[in-house]
């Protein structure tokens, strides 16, 4: 009898879309005016994925066992805010951010005392999860104090917080698998998370009394991946007529960019300060284990054994700060600004390639008529850059004061 292809596939293709938005203006001709704007998003995507053979006896002409997941979440979060007052002064703030986590499980599996005849069976497990998280906030602030004292202060924030932590496993346990031709077991993991945020600020001021001018922009994001990706054979018996390969792949990604820009001017004809702050951070983290792995299993192939585990983990990282400050004053003048970005990475992972108990005197012996291949790899790479630029001018026709100050950090 001519037989046909078994083919099992369990697929998950979660979506989240989380969107949302705040915007404030205020316009006074009297009394401080205030604004503020917020917004923020928080989404989980928290799922299993499993395709198995189960306590059965599957025969056909190719097995092919099949797990995806790919489970995505895009977030955008923005907020904005206008202050004016035409006779004193004007306060603005906005912030906006996102939390998102995936947690997954993806897993193909024989199990339990099945038994597997074909021409040719694949055992794959597939995690593709990705995040997408998108903030950022825009705050101004306008104060004209006339003839007496104007004050304006703009403050906006952005930020995202994102986390993977995912497993993903293809194995054959306890269970006998025979394959005339090629047989593969294959776990991989795909997943990666982009985030960007902005921070932006701006505040005018202008009267013929005290003046002060503040603008304070900042952004940031953490991300963190934490995933399990193993391709196992274990408590099991195999033979293959053609080669036999158990691999786990870790390529995992990690982009983030934070920025923030405070722009700010102060005019007045009397003691005038504008002051400009910004500050941006990016703090990234992958932490995987992969491992192929052979254990307590008699295993023989009449071509080649390849058992690898690779990981090239991979994150850039990107901060940065702009701040410009002016002031003007027929009297006292004072301006300065201050901006830092700083990244922080970090990747720790752990890559391994094993075959264990193997033991001829009770037949577990790992066998082939080609190569024994036994190869774990690990090309993780981290790519970091922080710039900060800041730029102080003051005008008198006294005293004039100016300072600047730029600090970067990549870790």
């Amino acid at each position: 009898a001519n037989l046909g292809d078994v083919t099992l596939l369990a697929a998950d293709q979660s979506h989240i879309v989380g969107d949302a938005g705040g915007f404030a203006l205020v316009i006074a001709t009297k009394d401080t005016a205030g604004a503020v704007a917020a917004s923020v998003a928080t989404n989980e995507i928290k799922n299993i994925v499993r395709a198995f053979v189960n306590d059965s006896t599957a025969t056909a002409l190719n097995v092919s066992i099949t797990a995806n997941g790919s489970p995505t979440i895009d977030a955008l979060t923005v907020a904005g805010e206008v202050g004016i007052n035409s006779k004193s002064s004007a306060l603005g703030g906005a912030g906006s951010g996102s939390g998102n986590t995936i947690n997954s499980t993806t897993e193909a599996l024989v199990k339990a005392g099945s038994h597997v005849t074909a021409t040719t069976i694949s055992v794959i497990a597939h995690d593709d999860s990705d995040i997408n998280a998108d903030a950022g906030t825009g705050a101004i602030a306008i104060a004209n104090g006339g003839k007496s004292t104007a004050a304006a202060v703009a403050a906006g924030a952005a930020a995202a917080v994102n986390e993977i932590t995912n497993t993903t496993t293809a194995k054959i346990d306890g269970s006998t698998a025979h394959a005339t031709g090629a047989l593969t077991v294959h776990a991989y993991s795909l997943a990666a998370i982009d985030a960007f945020t902005l921070g932006v600020a701006g505040s005018l001021s202008n009267g013929q009394g005290g003046v002060l001018a503040l603008a304070g922009a900042g952004s940031g994001s953490g991300n963190t991946i934490t995933n399990t990706v193993e391709a196992i054979i274990q408590s099991s018996t195999i033979e293959a007529g053609g080669g036999l390969s158990v691999t786990a792949t870790d390529d995992t990604t990690i982009e983030a960019t934070a920025g923030s820009v405070a722009i700010t001017i102060a005019v007045g004809q009397s003691t005038t300060v504008g002051v400009g702050l910004g500050f941006s951070l990016a703090i990234n983290s992958i932490t995987n284990t992969t491992r192929a792995v052979i254990d307590d299993s008699p295993v023989s192939s009449a071509s080649s054994i390849t058992v690898s585990a690779t990981s090239t983990s991979n994150i850039d990282a990107l901060a940065f700060g702009i701040a410009l400050t002016v002031a003007t004053s027929s009297g006292t003048t004072v301006s300065a600004d201050a901006v830092a970005a700083v990244t922080n990475n970090n990747i720790d992972n752990t890559v391994e390639a094993i075959i264990s108990d193997s033991d001829v005197t009770d037949d577990e012996t790992v066998r082939a008529a080609g190569p024994i291949i036994l190869s774990a790899a690990d090309g993780s790479s981290i790519n970091a850059a922080s710039v900060a630029a800041s730029v102080s001018v003051s005008a008198s026709s006294n005293t004039a004061l100016s300072g600047s100050v730029a600090v970067t950090l990549a870790d």
